[in-house]
């Protein structure tokens, strides 16, 4: 099955309701979660191929190109976090990641992507483009080992931001990285 119906029932008052059909293109979806285990698999491993990551970066943009944005209704919840994961690793191409991130705003602004995806890309452009991130997502490990955020615009208002977006109070997000950086060097 390449597509199945689906209906959505919103309702509007106790007398009137709105039937919303759709169809979720589910082989699209697996692909997307594939590309989003591969890449997940190459970070695990350490073990980066070039070559997968482009044909992931072209197989998104003609995705985008033909769909737009991956939406929950067109992929499911997980397929569109795959693809939001998906963007948030092409580093390589800043202005595809900047066309998904405006397409990735109009899809939250309906209601078919996550919040929290969208802050994390939102983080990722601004700090490439050398700007304070708002959300406090990307962090980085010097050569000396020191790790942590990268600048952060507003500061005393991100845990308001974060919570409006869905996300985990910073303190922990913070103190879950340190973390699992302290594992990661004790391997090495």
């Amino acid at each position: 099955k390449e597509a199945v119906a689906c209906a959505t029932i919103y309702k509007q008052n106790r007398k009137s309701s709105v039937l919303t059909y759709y169809f979720m293109n589910y082989k699209l979806a697996q692909e997307l979660k594939k590309m989003r285990d591969q890449d997940q698999r190459m970070i695990k491993n350490s073990v980066w191929n070039l070559k997968t990551y482009q044909r992931h970066v072209t197989r998104l943009k003609e995705i985008i190109n033909r769909y737009g944005w991956p939406t929950h209704n067109l992929v499911g919840e997980q397929g569109s976090n795959a693809a939001w994961l998906l963007a948030q690793h092409s580093d390589r191409f800043p202005a595809f990641q900047k066309r998904c991130l405006k397409l990735l705003k109009e899809a939250v602004r309906k209601k078919q992507a996550s919040k929290e995806d969208l802050a994390y890309l939102t983080d990722r452009v601004l700090v490439h483009r050398g700007k304070k991130q708002l959300y406090g997502t990307q962090f980085y490990v010097s050569l000396s080992g020191k790790h942590g955020p990268r600048p952060i615009r507003d500061f005393k208002n991100i845990e308001q931001r974060r919570k409006e977006a869905g996300m985990q109070p910073f303190s922990e997000y913070e103190a879950g990285l340190r973390k699992k950086q302290a594992e990661y060097e004790q391997k090495q």
